[in-house]
């Protein structure tokens, strides 16, 4: 069997094993929602678990159902909460520029809106796909919607508001690059070194016999912190003295 498959299929399995939680939220904007719910479905060839929060509007503009297809759907508070603390990231698949507002001025009267209060609060990760309250979006564009330069500015000095708390904004098309992004699912590829180096950082959540053959002679090695290394690496890193180092 060819090297690269037969690692790309053991990454593949370990991750199946590891798992990975992300809390949706959708307010009630349909815009690109399809492509936003296939690259979803696509990330969970990863082994991604989903749960999502709807706002009401959103049960009604995008239907209960198509969420149904990816995900369970939360209505408690106390479930919200666990599982935005239990998440690994968050992610606003869909964000109506009512919700936008209200965010940002901390506003917290809908399970939603409530939701990423509390998800700021605790510091976590937040992603979120800006197209349905963003007035470039070329939709509103084409319609003629963006022409007020001073409600555009209103819209944008949101946007800064909620980068000041700390969340990433990302286009929908962006949006499967990014969560393959945070969750390294790709492998870091890397040319053979012939040359001896004192020391190399590993980023992969997998480390391989094929990494270190990769990466040369180094004598110490950086890993992540929860990084799984293969019986064959170990063996390796055993009979060439190698010095493995967890990052923290």
């Amino acid at each position: 069997m060819d090297i690269e498959k037969l690692i790309d299929e053991v990454y593949a399995e370990v991750v199946r094993r590891i798992g990975r939680k992300v809390l949706l939220f959708f307010s009630g904007t349909p815009l690109n929602i399809d492509s936003i719910l296939s690259d979803l479905k696509k990330a969970k060839k990863y082994n991604i678990c989903y749960k999502s929060v709807l706002s009401d509007a959103a049960k009604k503009v995008i239907g209960i159902d198509k969420i149904l297809s990816i995900s369970d759907v939360l209505e408690e508070k106390d479930d919200i909460t666990t599982s935005i603390k239990e998440a690994d990231f968050i992610l606003v698949a869909s964000l109506t520029r009512n919700t936008l507002a209200k965010v940002a001025l901390g506003i917290q009267d809908t399970k939603v809106t409530l939701g990423l209060a509390e998800a700021f609060m605790f510091n976590k990760k937040i992603i979120i796909v800006k197209d349905g309250a963003d007035f470039k979006n070329q939709f509103r564009i084409s319609k003629g919607m963006t022409k007020n330069e001073a409600y555009n500015r209103m819209l944008l000095n949101y946007f800064k508001i909620l980068e000041s708390f700390g969340a990433t904004l990302v286009n929908s098309s962006d949006l499967f690059d990014v969560i393959k992004g945070i969750f390294d699912l790709n492998f870091q590829k890397r040319s053979y070194k012939n040359d001896i180096c004192d020391d190399t950082k590993l980023n992969s959540n997998v480390v391989t016999l094929q990494d270190l053959l990769n990466i040369g002679k180094s004598k110490t090695i950086y890993i992540k912190k929860n990084a799984l290394v293969t019986p064959l690496a170990n063996d390796y890193i055993m009979d060439n003295k190698i010095r493995l180092i967890r990052e923290e």
